[in-house]
């Protein structure tokens, strides 16, 4: 099969979304459409290759992506390959959310809780866990996801925190090897509406809503579409969160701010919105 091939296999809704998600990184339609989208299949047919070779026994150690799954991180790493590491424009917001769920969502549920409920919000470790806990109990009952503790949160946090640093230090203010951060309590304006319409793009493609969500089984594949529920409640702050922390009264208070890394200069502005094109229209 040809990386053609496998992109005119994703369905048009698919498509059109992963040109919506790099024009929301890179508002350049021709950049989305002759680089950014053909770079983005060939990325995601390598990591299919790789994902296949990889299942067996421990496999429920990392994500299994679906095709449109891995369209989707292909699109969010082809964006920051052509972006680089520029300094803060209108869509740097957008940027760094796109890398937080780069270095989470591949790697299991448990990134995600932490990178978007610790970096991006004000969760406390002990408010992780917690969350964490419910989640893996909600969606399987029978079998969840591998037990955190505090070390485990602790070290997810730290690689984080180092890749973010790594990826930003010299587009965002610094102190020591780590970014600085204001806290922005949640539904506070623009700056809210700018991290929802964010994270709405990099919610993992093909999952419902909580509590839409079905409950995993026993079966291998199940419980991987578990850590991928799981994954979705987390990124889906604005929405699926707010739900369970209805339904949970004991972690009703949490996450209530953003934590957003402060920019050396400009300020966050609307990203631009153009309809959905499909690579092999132009």
């Amino acid at each position: 099969m040809t990386y053609l091939d496998w992109y005119l296999h994703l369905s048009e809704t698919c498509q059109e979304m992963g040109y919506d998600l790099g024009l929301l990184l890179c508002p350049d339609p021709e950049v989305v459409i002759n680089k950014i989208i053909p770079s983005a299949v060939e990325i995601a047919c390598k990591t299919a290759r790789k994902q296949a070779r990889r299942m067996g026994p421990r496999s429920h150690w990392k994500m299994y992506l679906s095709d449109p799954q891995l369209y989707q991180i292909g699109i969010l790493e082809a964006s920051r390959a052509h972006m680089g590491t520029a300094g803060p424009g209108k869509n740097w917001l957008p940027r760094y959310i796109a890398f937080l769920c780069l270095c989470t969502l591949p790697r299991n549920s448990f990134y995600v809780a932490v990178g978007f409920g610790r970096i991006l919000s004000t969760g406390s470790t002990p408010e992780i866990l917690e969350l964490f806990e419910l989640l893996s109990h909600r969606f399987s009952p029978d079998d969840p996801p591998i037990g955190r503790d505090e070390k485990s949160a602790h070290d997810a946090s730290s690689n984080i925190h180092q890749q973010i640093y790594a990826e930003f230090k010299d587009s965002f203010q610094t102190n020591g090897k780590k970014l600085l951060f204001d806290n922005v309590p949640k539904s506070a304006g623009a700056l809210n509406d700018d991290i929802c319409r964010s994270l709405d793009r990099v919610i993992p493609w093909e999952t419902e809503h909580f509590p839409a969500t079905k409950q995993a089984r026993r079966t291998s594949y199940e419980r991987m579409a578990a850590e991928m529920a799981i994954a979705h409640v987390c990124i889906d702050q604005h929405r699926c969160l707010e739900e369970v922390k209805r339904d949970n009264q004991r972690i009703s208070r949490y996450f209530d701010a953003w934590k957003v890394p402060i920019a050396n200069s400009a300020e966050p502005t609307e990203p631009a919105e153009k309809p959905g094109l499909r690579w092999n229209d132009v």
